[in-house]
């Protein structure tokens, strides 16, 4: 499978210092959401400008838009990272345009301004708003294509001679507009605390990472689950604590985070393991051993396995006649012995597969605040190692095993 391709560049924050918002590209993302909220389908976009420097070529336009046409091509998206080194924001690019008529469909920013390159942006969001995260999600951009000369195997801020935008892969090969939590579609349709609560958020952050989630889990998760994790734990330290409102959004987030890092983990090595030869419905609900109409592949999938169908995997896997475990207990005994001996009766006792069910039919979900706050702590792992670090020690575990296995 191809690798995508996407675009980077940087913004200079101090052009409209003294405006209403921090930089650009908080005034563009605030415009962005406004619109979003009030507009349908092809209406919900705004144009953001790269500022003329030295003036693009319509063969570097042509350049732009053909990553766009090779990633559609292939059913992957093109996002344009954009950063001024403190802020690491994520947009999803529909069009490349040398020039747009009017600027009823951009911000006020780019007014009386040079403008050599428009990207048509449909969503985005804030990644990181602190310099040393920001600098690890630029050093996972890499340039190694066709459409650059100089080959950089890492991006940082001290790199020279660059000319934006850029050409570039994600080494960590997020899908920053799919795989989105099942009752969600745009990402501007939910709050991003590190644009609202920045301070808070860099408090909760910092005492995750001390008492929970060590750093180097707490770096492997996705984006999405770092997010849930911020706002569901912000909401705790600012919310009223017997509220029963509070209690049923902390229990929906923390059985979303469950099914996220489940993906994340299992998902990822039962792709990698089976992605050919191991199918699933459309609604990601159950697996099948076999490719029809309603079925894809879990290698091509691009939704959120359930719950129920990772669970249910133990059952149906004895019927499938073309399906071999041996080389996955071999490979991930440790992972495998986890899943089948405490995560599944843990989901089980819990009844967490009912429970992620009627969440996401809207119903209204009573529990008591010791249950909520009993899963939450054994999800993150409060009072215990928790799921979260459970799985990912085992996963990497077993990957640094079989890396040393087939070098040594």
């Amino acid at each position: 499978m191809n690798q995508a391709k996407h675009l980077y560049l940087v913004f200079n924050p101090m052009i409209n210092k003294g405006c209403n918002y921090k930089t650009q590209a908080h005034e563009f993302y605030a415009e962005l959401k406004r619109k979003g909220q009030n507009s349908f389908g092809d209406d919900a976009f705004l144009y953001w400008g790269k500022l003329k420097v030295n003036t693009d070529s319509e063969d570097e336009i042509r350049k732009y838009q053909e990553v766009i046409a090779r990633n559609s091509s292939c059913g992957e998206d093109t996002h344009l990272y954009i950063s001024d080194y403190h802020h690491f924001w994520v947009a999803k690019v529909e069009s490349v345009h040398s020039e747009i008529y009017g600027h009823e469909n951009t911000i006020a920013f780019y007014d009386n301004k040079e403008v050599d390159v428009w990207f048509k942006i449909s969503d985005m969001d804030l990644v990181s708003a602190e310099f040393e995260e920001t600098l690890y999600y630029l050093s996972q951009l890499s340039v190694k294509n066709e459409y650059h000369p100089q080959k950089i195997d890492s991006i940082h801020p001290y790199l020279g001679g660059l000319k934006f935008p850029m050409v570039v892969e994600d080494n960590l090969g997020e899908k920053y507009f799919k795989n989105l939590f099942v009752e969600d579609s745009r990402r501007l349709a939910r709050d991003n605390p590190l644009i609202e609560k920045t301070f808070m958020v860099e408090q909760v952050n910092s005492n995750m990472k001390s008492f929970v989630l060590p750093p180097q889990v707490f770096s492997k998760l996705s984006h999405l689950v770092k997010k849930e994790l911020l706002t569901v734990e912000m909401s705790l330290t600012s919310g009223v604590s017997e509220s029963s409102q509070l209690h049923h959004k902390v229990l929906d987030s923390y059985l979303r985070i469950l099914e996220s890092v489940m993906n994340e983990t299992l998902g990822k090595v039962a792709a990698e393991e089976f992605g050919n030869c191991l199918f699933i419905n459309k609604d990601g609900n159950k697996f099948f051993d076999h490719k029809h109409e309603e079925t894809v592949s879990i290698r091509d999938f691009e939704g959120q396995i359930s719950i129920k169908a990772f669970v249910e995997l133990l059952s149906d896997v004895g019927s499938f006649g073309n399906l071999s475990l041996d080389n996955l207990n071999r490979e991930y005994s440790e992972l495998v012995d986890y899943f089948q001996d405490e995560l599944v009766p843990f989901i089980e006792k819990e009844e967490i597969i009912g429970l992620r069910a009627a969440f996401r039919a809207g119903q209204n979900v009573q529990v008591s605040r010791e249950r909520v706050f009993s899963l939450r702590n054994q999800i993150l792992g409060v009072g215990c190692v928790g799921v979260i670090n459970n799985l990912f020690e085992r996963v990497y575990d077993s990957k640094r095993e079989h890396y040393l296995k087939h070098v040594g």
